[in-house]
């Protein structure tokens, strides 16, 4: 009897304009999250969660650790997942896409260029030179579009050519799998997912011992996950965790959504802007004060912005 996995699909935001605009800034938005898992992993073995004795920094050190990832396999601007641990797969996963966001968020936070955040002057010393030169480099957004399912998700050797000589690769095949692609590319019934949302079905909720009620929310006949929700620490004090979590996302997001509001991509912008406020406002939801703190510094920095949004859809009706 096959055993149900989980199975998830991710896929680069964008990046078919970015291989068009610069195949090389390109290239470097895929080693983005080779990094993040190199990095965590030499982690996990240096300092494993379990080692630390504070329990909110053993909660963040499992939540990067990305140990419930079973099966990590890209493929182009794709990324497939597997995993038989589905609750604390919900904060990895999560944390994997702030991570890949937060790697280069900076840029865009104070960008050199209000027209391309993403674009970034870099300095180097020449040594055959013997001068400085200074080259202009594209730091793309690290965003996905994602879908996760529960289900037949069975992984299998295969063969490939590799400078044609013959290489054993893994790949994933069952019915979780096909239903984690049709949630971002979209079916006949469905339409294709827009913005760097992460969609998990039916099957992958009721999967879930834990229901993450902070994190995951019902949206028509499926669930999202809030993803960007992980930025928030427990226990810390809330206007200081807006200021500092909040503010980290908030602005990169903001400066890109004033950038390409005006093209097609600015949708993509948009639903993230909406997606940050709304993971906020939820998580905080669970306390009337604490609502009501965030509920006014989003208000605030909207107003700083000079963003000529409505305030109604960006928050929801239920938090405006």
């Amino acid at each position: 009897m096959v055993q149900n996995n989980v199975c998830a699909y991710l896929d680069v935001l964008g990046f078919k304009s970015y291989i068009l605009k610069d195949l090389r800034g390109a290239l470097d938005l895929l080693n983005d999250p080779q990094s993040i898992i190199l990095s965590e992993f030499i982690e996990r073995r240096i300092h494993p969660p379990e080692s630390y004795a504070d329990a909110t920094l053993r909660t963040l050190a499992e939540r990067r650790a990305l140990s419930s990832f079973d099966y990590f396999l890209p493929f182009s601007d794709s990324i497939f997942i597997q995993s038989s641990n589905p609750d604390l797969f919900v904060a990895q996963i999560s944390t994997f896409l702030l991570g890949t966001f937060l790697l280069k968020s900076h840029a865009y936070d104070i960008p050199e260029s209000n027209e391309e955040p993403s674009k970034i002057t870099m300095s180097y010393f020449d040594l055959e030179e013997g001068k400085i030169t200074i080259s202009e480099s594209n730091w793309f957004p690290g965003l996905f579009q994602g879908g996760i399912s529960f289900g037949e998700c069975v992984p299998v050797q295969i063969n490939s050519l590799v400078n044609s000589e013959m290489r054993p690769v893994t790949n994933l095949v069952g019915k979780a799998v096909v239903e984690a692609v049709e949630i971002v590319e979209g079916s006949a019934e469905v339409p294709r997912l827009k913005g760097p949302r992460l969609i998990c079905s039916q099957s992958f909720y009721e999967a879930l011992s834990d229901k993450h009620e902070r994190y995951v929310v019902k949206v028509d006949k499926a669930y999202e996950v809030l993803w960007p929700a992980f930025v928030f620490i427990e226990g810390n004090d809330v206007k200081l965790e807006l200021i500092n979590q909040f503010g980290s996302l908030f602005r990169p997001a903001v400066n890109l959504w004033k950038a390409y509001n005006h093209l097609d991509v600015g949708i993509h912008y948009y639903t993230l802007l909406k997606l940050i406020v709304r993971s906020a406002l939820h998580y905080f939801s669970f306390n009337h004060e604490n609502l009501k703190i965030a509920q006014e510094h989003i208000i605030t920095k909207l107003a700083q912005n000079h963003l000529q949004l409505k305030t109604g859809d960006l928050m929801g009706s239920q938090y405006a």
